[in-house]
């Protein structure tokens, strides 16, 4: 097939940009999650939250708490509800800030914050720990200065809060120490966070009702776990949302794209798959010639994309990791990325094999002509330019036989359809006791493989192909092996020696004559040793010389047993055949005999007298 450089590498990289986009989305997706869960379990998250503005009864809330058998733990905090233009950091004020944001004190239970390694800060008097969002969003160092009121605290550190980390959490806690708590209330107003874990396996949501129908303080917003969770992962989940939607919109084009490409490049190689399909090849061998390339094309993408987004999953991943800290699942991330990248290789090859499958359909004359457009469906049965009406006939094993008639009396066509080559609307193709038009295009062209050969009028040679590899093709896809394949060398240059051209082996088929090249097109037919030799208007393209050179060879291959049947529209080289066959508008009009007359110069003008006969 030929090569494009071109088209290879835009398909190339249509599939790695797919991938890429594919394996970042998952495995961005798997270490959010990981991170996220890692964090939420190293701070205990509590399962149920309950925020409350106003007075609270701690010995109604133990009892309930005692009483409930999903409870496993409770607890409350208290969280100082602040101004937001009372706190400064480092010279930034709050006041524009959308968020609720106060103090409060490290837990003794469950519900901590966590330094950036993750571990339970313990907060000196005089410091402050500082939402890890707010870093970034306002240039903090540890050791700068933050204002609440009268107050001053240095940052000694950054937290990471299960709970409200995310940006879509409405309230953000900055820690400090029991004693520094105490100096600050008066500075705001303190609100409650009702918490309780939940023994494995409780619902949530049957506790929410219960903990509603007792009545306890629910001034404010009830929160549980599962909501939480995805608030955190929702905040940087929308940017990896986008990211799926790109991949999803790549993948569509990338298959619409590298569909017309493919589609494009089987329109320039018709010819060749049309040659491939004469001689033999069948229609999946033909697909896997371009499958193969494909999958190595999509072999390499998903590889080159899998890299890329390990490299760039680094970057991106900055934030969540900052967030949340490190993923416990980086191996599941990897593991995701690689399924997501061969996911999305794997429906681009489906595409491109749906595809490839339709050039199976076509026979090899509606490739050779393209009658048929690849990838075009067309109704009916009548592929031929001309019609059969009447063609019933026998050759014997041994004859060599011409069928001869005017321009566009079907000759090309019987030929076709007689070696399988062509669909037939009716009738029946017997060789050798085998029913050729009830066969499939495979079986039809296995036949032709091990029992046929062809020798066009054009020659139709694999033009990126030397002389001997042109003539090596069919006996190719017989075997494999290197013994084999010295085997099939040594016959085709025996072959090529035989008819006169031996030397000419490693020619292009440009750097040879018309008669070499049809005598290298006859060893090609020659390669599998075949009972029957078609042979459609064989010296129609040669001189004088050449065409009589190339009929001696199809005389002596025929006195040494092999059956032909060709099409002519010489007398000179019907005469030269055991019997003449006259067409006329799609029917056999007329019969010649010339066995028994070997002068040469007798059969010669026994033709033309009954071709004259005949009208032509």
């Amino acid at each position: 097939m030929k090569n494009n450089r071109l088209t290879s590498v835009s398909t190339w990289l249509f599939m790695t940009l797919c991938a890429f986009m594919t394996a970042l989305t998952c495995f961005l997706f798997i270490n959010l999650t990981g991170s996220v869960d890692r964090l939420m379990k190293i701070a205990q998250t509590p399962d149920f939250l309950q925020m409350h503005t106003g007075e609270i009864s701690e010995t109604e809330l133990f009892r309930f708490a005692e009483e409930n058998e999903k409870v496993s733990d409770y607890q409350t905090l208290s969280f100082l509800n602040l101004e937001n233009s009372a706190i400064i950091l480092n010279g930034h004020s709050l006041a524009d800030s959308t968020q609720d944001n106060g103090v409060c004190v490290q837990s003794d239970k469950f519900d901590y914050l966590l330094d950036m390694n993750n571990g339970i800060i313990q907060v000196s008097e005089g410091e402050i720990y500082v939402p890890v969002c707010y870093r970034q969003e306002y240039d903090l160092m540890v050791g700068e200065r933050v204002q609440i009121g009268e107050v001053s605290f240095v940052i000694a550190g950054f937290l990471r809060d299960s709970q409200m980390n995310s940006m879509m959490a409405s309230s953000k806690r900055l820690l400090v120490s029991p004693s520094d708590y105490e100096r600050l209330k008066t500075a705001g107003s303190e609100e409650y966070l009702i918490e309780f874990l939940l023994k494995e396996g409780a619902d949530t949501g049957e506790f929410s009702a219960e903990y509603t129908d007792a009545g306890l303080p629910s001034n404010g917003p009830a929160i549980t776990k599962p909501l939480i969770r995805l608030m955190n992962a929702l905040s940087d989940g929308l940017m990896i949302l986008v990211i799926l939607l790109v991949s999803v919109a790549l993948l569509l084009i990338s298959m619409l794209c590298i569909r017309f490409t493919l589609l494009t490049q089987l329109e320039n190689d018709r010819k060749e798959i049309g040659i491939l399909k004469a001689v033999g090849i069948s229609g999946e061998d033909i697909f896997y010639l371009y499958f193969t390339k494909f999958l190595a094309l999509s072999g390499l993408g998903a590889a080159a994309g899998l890299i890329a987004a390990l490299l760039a999953e680094a970057k991106i991943s900055v934030h969540i990791q900052e967030l949340y800290g490190m993923s416990e699942s980086r191996l599941a991330g990897i593991l995701a990325a690689f399924a997501g990248a061969a996911l999305t290789e794997g429906i681009l090859l489906f595409s491109v094999r749906r595809t490839l499958k339709r050039m199976e359909r076509l026979s090899a004359v509606e490739a050779l002509t393209g009658q048929q457009r690849i990838g075009k469906e067309k109704k009916g049965q009548i592929f031929s330019p001309q019609y059969l009406i009447v063609a019933s006939f026998t050759v014997n094993a041994g004859e060599m036989v011409a069928v001869m008639g005017p321009s566009g009396s079907g000759k090309s066509t019987l030929l076709y359809q007689v070696s399988g080559m062509d669909r037939a609307d009716s009738g029946e193709v017997w060789i050798n006791g085998t029913e050729i038009c009830s066969l499939s295009e495979d079986e039809k062209a296995k036949l032709r493989l091990e029992r046929m050969g062809f020798v066009f009028q054009q020659m139709n040679m694999l033009k990126n192909l030397n002389l001997i590899d042109n003539i090596m093709v069919p006996a190719c896809h017989l075997k494999k092996g290197r013994r084999y394949r010295e085997e099939i060398t040594f016959r085709a240059h025996a072959l090529m020696k035989k008819m006169g051209i031996g030397e000419l082996a490693q020619r292009k088929i440009t750097e040879v004559s018309g008669g070499q090249l049809q005598r290298a097109c006859i060893c090609r037919s020659l390669m599998n040793r075949p009972e029957i030799l078609f042979a459609d208007e064989p010296t129609g393209a040669l001189n004088q010389k050449a065409a009589r050179e190339v009929m001696e060879e199809f005389i002596r291959l025929n006195q040494e047993g092999v059956t032909i049947l060709m099409v002519t529209h010489d007398s000179k080289v019907a005469a030269g055949c055991s019997r003449i066959l006259y067409l006329l508008d799609g029917s056999i009009k007329g019969e010649l005999h010339l066995a028994g007359l070997p002068e040469r110069k007798k059969r010669e003008e026994k033709v033309s007298r009954w071709l004259e006969a005949m009208g032509w």
